[in-house]
């Protein structure tokens, strides 16, 4: 762990264009959270240790494998492995807040368990339908830039489902744009909202400007390549990935270097453990 200098009064980091300040007062979080590995607390291997984390956050940011992403970095496995362990603790509440506002759509995409933990029949084939082989996860977005993403559990939602994982995160007599899944309409119900819904058979063969689902439908493709990016990872990290792409796809046209810039304050700012041999 670095050691404290006075030097860390005023720390300045540039990186691409990216500046961080780290007051004194912050200084033990920023050792014990960036740093803890290092064997040196020499100003230069500090600044190339900073330099290595904002280069790591940007490739996960572009949706790279963690074995890419540890290619590039030329970090050991377990290394990125870890790192995206500490990423995922920042993030681990940053959807709490999250609201839905105005004209907000919402969908349901599943995701496979991994192969080896599929289960089958006696008789060996695969159950039909959205079985326990598959996560449910509840997709939400508005006009406003903000997405949300929730597990909702193995199988096809429910009205249960549907309420714990939305009821929170949409904002009173919004309008809510879905398909005619049967369990939105406790949100409807509960929530006052104005709403639309449409038959995905009858939208079958429009163009994407055409179809009124194609806002969530962007969602659920992002979805799926990211996860697919990371397509052999432990499943009970499916929320902290989507926990990670919310906060890269919320307001998406924001510069990916803020977006970097917030999470390392995250780090400086938040009280936050995360040891080696927890993974």
């Amino acid at each position: 762990m670095a050691s404290y200098h006075p030097w860390y009064t005023k720390w300045v980091i540039a990186s691409r264009e990216l500046t961080l300040k780290v007051p004194f007062s912050k200084r033990f979080w920023i050792d014990h959270f960036l740093l803890s590995e290092m064997e040196t607390d020499s100003p230069s291997a500090i600044l190339e240790r900073i330099s290595e984390w904002i280069e790591f956050i940007l490739e996960l940011f572009s949706y790279e494998s963690i074995n890419s992403v540890s290619r590039n970095n030329r970090n050991s496995m377990n290394t990125s492995i870890y790192w995206t362990d500490k990423v995922f603790a920042l993030l681990k509440d940053y959807q709490n807040e999250i609201l839905l506002t105005d004209t907000v759509y919402i969908d349901e995409k599943f995701y496979s368990v991994r192969s080896d933990k599929i289960a089958r029949k006696n008789d060996g084939s695969l159950p039909r339908g959205q079985s326990r082989n598959k996560y449910c996860i509840g997709i939400g977005s508005d006009t406003n830039g903000h997405v949300y993403y929730k597990v909702e559990g193995k199988g096809k939602t429910s009205d249960v489902k549907t309420n714990r994982a939305f009821i929170n995160h949409i904002a009173r007599h919004s309008v809510l744009i879905h398909d005619q899944e049967r369990s939105h309409h406790v949100l409807v119900e509960k929530l006052e909202l104005q709403n639309v819904s449409y038959n995905t058979r009858d939208l079958k063969g429009l163009t994407d400007e055409q179809n009124p689902l194609d806002p969530v439908n962007k969602e659920c493709m992002y979805v799926e390549k990211f996860l697919d990016s990371h397509s052999g990872f432990d499943r009970k990290d499916l929320q902290n990935y989507l926990n990670l792409l919310s906060f890269i796809r919320n307001h998406p046209e924001e510069d990916r270097l803020n977006k970097v810039k917030e999470l390392l304050d995250k780090a400086i700012n938040t009280r936050c453990r995360v040891k080696y041999r927890d993974r």
